[in-house]
């Protein structure tokens, strides 16, 4: 970039306290909205408007349970295997549904469901033309065997919807990707094989 310029960020984060529904189930929301972008490199202010919604969630929660629907912000693996690109300014959020089961000492497992891009298809075109999908399951089981191992098994996938560009047709496909993530702490050594 030439020039001078200022990056920004900006987030006001309000999280409700946990709503009591009766019979061990409770809701909390969070909405986020965010202002980010460059000072200095544009001719105008006017031309784009760069406040949006970052993060913006319902829950629903039960005693060993629960499950947010909304405008999620994801970190797995240390954000290493899906994260939130906090080092930028903008940052990343997906929009879905994110289940989680605790297995209290145990560990976790949660089921991740988001829509990375809306296709918009046209008239007659299937109803998920030019989408991506984007989720799987991710676990943390590392007290299973021992306190200190973090061991984290996961199935991730990317479903992209059947698309016309043109006169051509991309048909529908998907890409599956599973591992495990291991990682220990020796002391001043920090040991993470995936």
């Amino acid at each position: 970039m030439e020039g001078d310029s200022t990056v920004y960020r900006a987030r006001l984060v309000l999280t409700s306290a946990p709503i009591d529904l009766g019979t061990g189930l409770s809701t909390r929301f969070r909405f986020a909205p965010q202002a980010a972008g460059f000072f200095g490199n544009l001719t105008s202010t006017t031309e784009t408007a760069d406040l949006g919604l970052y993060e913006g969630w319902l829950r629903l929660e039960g005693t060993s349970w629960l499950v947010d629907a909304g405008r999620l912000r994801l970190n797995y693996g240390d954000a290493l295997v899906i994260g939130d690109l906090d080092w930028n300014q903008v940052g990343r959020s997906f929009d879905g549904l994110r289940s989680r089961l605790d297995l209290h000492s145990a560990g976790w497992i949660d089921l991740i469901v988001t829509q990375v891009r809306d296709g918009i298809g046209g008239p007659g075109d299937d109803s998920f033309a030019g989408d991506i999908f984007f989720g799987g399951v991710y676990a943390s089981l590392g007290t299973l065997i021992d306190e200190d191992l973090q061991l984290e098994p996961y199935v991730l996938s990317q479903l992209w919807g059947e698309e016309r560009v043109n006169d051509s047709t991309a048909p529908a496909a998907a890409q599956l990707t599973a591992g495990v993530r291991a990682v220990r702490d020796f002391g001043p050594v920090d040991v993470r094989l995936e």
